[in-house]
């Protein structure tokens, strides 16, 4: 019997795409993101504060540009990502915001 620990469900999962992923980046890291939602309601403070959620000091920079016609905004941040899961929460929290159409 070994006394090595088995694999245990916090483990990463086994996904290729996630390893490769990994192997990209390096953390800790600053990384850009831009989440395009319906013009309207204030889609700049939200997003901030889908990122203040996930990392309180996470949020380091954020502007807004608007589409030609109006019906869209673009809201880039910029975070800090401490490691692959963190940044993978910033895209479940952008992604969360009611009027987010599409984070990348």
């Amino acid at each position: 019997m070994s006394d090595q620990p088995s694999d245990s469900p916090s483990e990463p999962s086994a996904d290729p795409r996630t390893a490769r992923f990994e192997e990209l980046m390096d953390f800790p890291a600053e990384v850009r993101l831009r989440a395009v939602g319906d013009a309207g309601e204030d889609l700049s403070a939200r997003c901030a504060a889908a990122v203040i959620s996930v990392r309180p000091d996470g949020l380091l920079h954020l502007d807004e540009v608007a589409s030609k016609q109006g019906r869209f905004v673009s809201v880039r941040v910029t975070v800090a990502a401490a490691s692959a899961d963190q940044l993978r929460a910033y895209y479940a929290a952008l992604h969360a915001v009611e009027q987010v159409r599409i984070v990348f």
